[in-house]
């Protein structure tokens, strides 16, 4: 979803700055909110959230607090679709579409 440009030889992304875990803009259609869930679902897997246990908890917990409040900031506006919710180790089920 992010696209990546190149700036003064670095790769820059137009990173949304109310993001904490989700890279690039705030999504304008379904097809990229449903992408935005599916990172924030893989996110929230535990291996991804204690980085194959190199995290510790302290570091694992605010990992997990900066995904849900990518969550929180994206159901403002888009649902999570059930199919990415019910594939998710994480109980999204507060977000999910009606």
């Amino acid at each position: 979803m992010a696209k990546a440009k190149l700036i003064n030889g670095i790769y820059t992304f137009d990173d949304d700055p109310r993001w904490r875990y989700i890279r690039g803009p705030f999504p304008k259609t379904k097809t990229e909110a449903k992408e935005c869930w599916e990172d924030i679902s893989s996110g929230l897997a535990m291996e991804n959230l204690t980085e194959d246990g190199s995290l510790s908890t302290t570091e694992t917990n605010r990992k997990e607090r900066g995904i849900l409040q990518d969550a929180k900031l994206l159901f403002t506006r888009f649902q999570c679709p059930k199919d990415v919710s019910e594939k998710s180790d994480y109980d999204l089920s507060k977000y999910v579409e009606v």
